[in-house]
Formats: structure tokens, C-alpha cells, sequence
């Protein structure tokens, strides 16, 4: 990065490790391969695999990639995926096309996570309902990709309506053996038409926090909406959401008995990107000190903010966020995207952290 910053490239705790966005930058911030999403893959890939072998992992030992690209050519996104699928076997692979980077000719970050036993991928598709959901099973944690096919029959859309809690809960059941109320963290990415009602369909069967967070993006080919959701193998305690701050910003906590999670977004368009924030920061710490957990707890945070490409909005509002840790921090993932589109919110900031 061309900025300073206290993160970690991968953070590795009780058997699960997070990277954080790894990016096709040399050691000077410049970018490696500009405009060439193929190659900057390849460049990406190596990335994690030295990274994975200084923590003593490995390229098998990755459950779950996070492909946030600037979508182009659908050659290019084919090749992308494809050198993903056979560089890391078995992994899910979560494709999220961005609007843009913030370095110019940068059209890749991905996310890694990992486990030290990790479970193979198992694919579940319900044509009639239009859902597909691949889920790989982490130990203490396990992620789920769910996504949401466009629905050209409205009647099958008023009956997926009606039996849609069911239809998923019995489906994560059977592909997970784990409850909708497992739900430690999610994040929702949208597209077109459709995706509305997706979401309020999935809100109700527990599976949407803040349908507000949800961001625009470019998705795969009739996908209107995608969950990256992450299950707790052990969700005692149970959830806790929302917690309202002292300065109004929503914040919604979850948490088993070793993992929490919190998520947390702007609720205005009045202020700055930086204003905002700075609302959000303030918020979360406040009530992480309200539940005694300690942001040197995190192990991986993410944020997305709606900005220009211009590495100025990046670094700003990274900043902010900057001085809530310390070396060594989590593994941390910020970058742009298009709009939230069903609140006027600027920026989202979640984080997952360890419970001792």
C-alpha cells in the first residue's frame, strides 16, 4: 500500500487464518500487470501462497476466496476464475465485480480464508426455488456462498415468497448440518432487478443482519443477489442485534462462544466519507467496550465505502480507521464500490474477532 498502516497480511488463530486483501502491488505500492486481470491473478495467487507458507499453511488449506475484480471481458473474469479454481482445489470462490480500484490499472483484490482442517466443498442447487448454495465446512466456522437466482415466473416468485424460510433453512441443514441461527456474519452483494425482495425474503428466514449494508455490484449471469455468510459451529450466546450507540449509528452484534462479529454502517448522507467514518469507528469501539472485547481481538475487518478511484478516498478513511490498532492488526480489506443501494449510507465496517 502507498500508505502506512498497522495491518497484517494474514492473521492465524484456534486453527482458522484470514488474509487480508492481497493485491497486485510490488513492494513500492506500484501495480504489477496494470489492466491485465490475468495475470494480476497469477501475481495475486503467489501472493497467498507465500503468505500461507510463512504461517505454515498451504494452497489446499484455503477454504474460501473472495474475488473482488474490476469486471470487464467476460473472458478475462473466465480466466480469472479459472486460474483460482485450479491454483486453490476445492475452495469456494466468491466473484464480486467492483466499479474500480483505487490505484490506477489495479483490477484485483481477493480475500483468502483458511483452515487447518478444512472440509471439501459441497454445492446444493434448488432450480425451483432458484437458489444455490456451496458451503465449506471450516471447524469452529463455516462459510456458505448463497445466491439468488433472477426469477422469470412470478407465480414460482409468490410461492418461493411464502415457503422461502423453510426451503432455506432445511437446505443449509442438509448442506451444513448447521441452523439459520448459526449466523455469525454476512455480507450481501445485489444487482437489478429482484433483489429487493430477495433480500427481504432471505431477511426473514435470518439470514439478512442489515439489509441496508447490502452493496451494488456486478455479479455472475442471473444472480440478483449473493451472501458471503459465515456459521459458528458452536452459536452459544446467540445474537445480539442491533445495539444503537450513543450517537444514533446502528450497530449489530453476533457472537458464539468463540467468535464475535460486528457490523456497523453510516445511517446519513450528510456528513463526509471521513465524517462518516468516524461515526462508524465510534460506534463500534463504544460497543465493544460495552461487550469487553478489544480491538486487538480482530482478526479480520472489511470495509466498503462508496468513493471515487482516486487512492485519496481510500487512504482518508482508512486513516481513521488506522488508529484503532496497533502491530500487529488484523487482516483488513477496504475498497470502493458503486452504492448501497437500499440506504444512504457511505460506508459499511465489519469485523470478526477472537472471544478468549
Amino acid at each position: 500500500m502507498r500508505i502506512e498502516h498497522p495491518y497484517s497480511l494474514l492473521v492465524r488463530a484456534d486453527g482458522l487464518a484470514w488474509t487480508c486483501g492481497q493485491c497486485p502491488l510490488a513492494h513500492d505500492g506500484a501495480v504489477l500487470a496494470p489492466g491485465d486481470l490475468g495475470r494480476q491473478a497469477d501475481h495475486v495467487a503467489d501472493y497467498i501462497s507465500r503468505v500461507l507458507d510463512k504461517a505454515e499453511l498451504s494452497r489446499v488449506n484455503v477454504a474460501k476466496l473472495v474475488l473482488y475484480h474490476a469486471a470487464g471481458a467476460p473472458v478475462d473474469t473466465e480466466r480469472m476464475l479459472n486460474g483460482f479454481r485450479t491454483g486453490f482445489p476445492n475452495a469456494l470462490l466468491v466473484p464480486v465485480g467492483t466499479p474500480f480500484f483505487y490505484y490506477p490499472g489495479m483490477r484485483l483484490e481477493v480475500d483468502a480464508h483458511a483452515a487447518e482442517h478444512r472440509g471439501p466443498l459441497v454445492v446444493s442447487d434448488d432450480k425451483v426455488h432458484g437458489l444455490r448454495i456451496k458451503a465449506v465446512d471450516g471447524g469452529d466456522l463455516i462459510w456458505i456462498s448463497l445466491e439468488v437466482l433472477a426469477d422469470p415466473n412470478e407465480t414460482q416468485s409468490r410461492r418461493s415468497h411464502a415457503l422461502i424460510t423453510d426451503v432455506v433453512r432445511d437446505a443449509l441443514h442438509a448442506t451444513t448440518g448447521v441452523s439459520h441461527g448459526a449466523l455469525l456474519a454476512d455480507h450481501w452483494f445485489v444487482t437489478g432487478d429482484g433483489a429487493r425482495a430477495a433480500l427481504e425474503r432471505l431477511r426473514g428466514a435470518g439470514l439478512v443482519t442489515d439489509p441496508g449494508a447490502a452493496v451494488g455490484v456486478t455479479l455472475p449471469r442471473r444472480v440478483v443477489a449473493m451472501g458471503e455468510l459465515t456459521f459458528a459451529r458452536d452459536s452459544h450466546g446467540g445474537p445480539i442485534c442491533p445495539v444503537t450507540s450513543s450517537s444514533g449509528t446502528p450497530v449489530f452484534v453476533r457472537h458464539s462462544r468463540n467468535h464475535f462479529s460486528i457490523a456497523a454502517r453510516s445511517d446519513s448522507s450528510h456528513a463526509s466519507l471521513v465524517g462518516e467514518t468516524k461515526a462508524v469507528m465510534t460506534s463500534i469501539a463504544e460497543t465493544m467496550r460495552a461487550q469487553g472485547w478489544s480491538f486487538d481481538k480482530v482478526c479480520k475487518a472489511t470495509t466498503h465505502y462508496v468513493g471515487s478511484s482516486a487512492a485519496q478516498d481510500l487512504h482518508e478513511n482508512m486513516a481513521v480507521r488506522n488508529a484503532y490498532y496497533r502491530r500487529p492488526g488484523p487482516a483488513s480489506t477496504g475498497l470502493p464500490v458503486a452504492a448501497f443501494p437500499f440506504s444512504p449510507s457511505r460506508i459499511a465496517v465489519d469485523l470478526l474477532g477472537i472471544i478468549e
